[in-house]
């Protein structure tokens, strides 16, 4: 698989180099899942409290002047527990716009809080780290939400300018940079963490459903990924790729020189097909592929480049061949159907001569 290099920010190199996209991708929707789950509970912790500040207004236990800010908070708190109900927010790419503004919007009401009506400015400062740092610390990969954090503190400075006309409190300006710092600081720690503990889960996972030998996926787990695939209509084309007499190499050179060469079989396959294709052993010296959204025409292509290139990695002892099995879900979505059709094509290329790609024709 490739190796994720497009993250050139420290921290997420830090973090992700080395990890494949897989790995990256399912990282950052676990990330983003954390994070819709902790802004909708904090819309609705906000809505209940603003609701709570409304009545103690109303009922005059609170100052009049600060029912603006309260109407503020409870009207865009529900507003965007709302949002985040529904099911487009659970996209990565639409759902951070609606996180961004709803952050940004409390923001700016806890500075205005903080600021305007300045006798109650320790609390905003407790609603400003609380409400807008602590969700996306929890949530948010390093170079997002740095950029945040960063972003806050300069408006937390131009608001102080703005409101005390013209005059910035040293407090203030250290009282910004030692929130945002710290800010820095808790996400570094805590995404480390959700990090590593993902990567754990992953290496468990690995352990579990990849082969110890060749590290792809063993004959079980990629049985069900295809089988997954098929379910939900998902076309593409199986290949079945069988080392020809491969006995003959654990013969010839030793039991060591035979496991070498299934996993520079493993690992060439993974060279020549995509990411997203399936890659698995499925026992002894086979091999299978599923190409998602490929038709024969490209499987044959894939197929005839692999096996031409598997010839000279071994040619200073005896060059290894194999021969592949085609079959589309043009044919067929039945996984046993499909692999019985893949099969097929293998043997016909066996029973020919070997050292060929044969697409099964029903």
């Amino acid at each position: 698989m490739a190796t994720h290099h497009t993250q050139k920010n420290l921290y997420n190199l830090f973090f992700y180099s080395g990890l494949d996209q897989r790995t990256y991708h399912a990282i950052e929707t676990r990330l983003y899942e954390r994070n819709h789950k902790s802004l909708r509970d904090v819309c609705f912790f906000t809505m209940i409290l603003g609701f709570i500040f409304l009545i103690l207004i109303l009922f005059k236990v609170m100052p009049q002047r600060m029912l603006v800010p309260y109407c503020y908070l409870t009207v865009i708190s529900l507003v965007f527990f709302l949002v985040f109900n529904l099911p487009f927010t659970k996209s990565i790419k639409t759902g951070k716009i609606f996180l961004y503004i709803y952050l940004y919007l409390l923001f700016f009401f806890t500075t205005l809080l903080g600021t305007k009506y300045s006798l109650y400015s320790t609390f905003a400062v407790f609603f400003n780290v609380m409400i807008v740092f602590l969700p996306t610390l929890f949530i948010e990969s390093p170079s997002r939400a740095i950029v945040i954090i960063i972003s806050n503190v300069i408006i937390f400075d131009l608001m102080v300018l703005h409101y005390k006309t013209g005059i910035v409190l040293v407090s203030d300006l250290t009282n910004s940079l030692i929130f945002g710092l710290l800010a820095i600081y808790c996400n570094f720690r805590i995404t480390s963490m959700i990090v590593k503990q993902f990567a754990y889960e992953r290496k468990i996972e690995k352990e579990k459903n990849y082969d110890g030998l060749t590290k792809i996926m063993n004959k079980e787990y990629s049985e069900k990924m295809i089988k997954d695939a098929l379910e939900h209509h998902i076309p593409g084309c199986l290949l079945i790729i069988d080392i020809d007499h491969f006995k003959q190499f654990n013969d010839n050179y030793g039991q060591s020189y035979g496991d070498e060469v299934l996993y520079k079989v493993a690992q060439g396959l993974k060279e020549i097909f995509r990411d997203e294709d399936i890659i698995g052993r499925f026992g002894g010296d086979e091999m299978i592929v599923f190409m998602y959204r490929a038709n024969v025409d490209n499987a044959k292509a894939k197929a005839e480049d692999y096996r031409e290139r598997l010839k000279v990695v071994f040619k200073d002892k005896s060059p290894v061949t194999c021969s592949i099995g085609i079959a589309s879900s043009d044919e067929t979505f039945q996984y046993e159907t499909l692999l019985n059709n893949a099969d097929d094509a293998l043997y016909f290329a066996k029973d020919h001569g070997r050292d060929q790609v044969v697409i099964f024709k029903g």
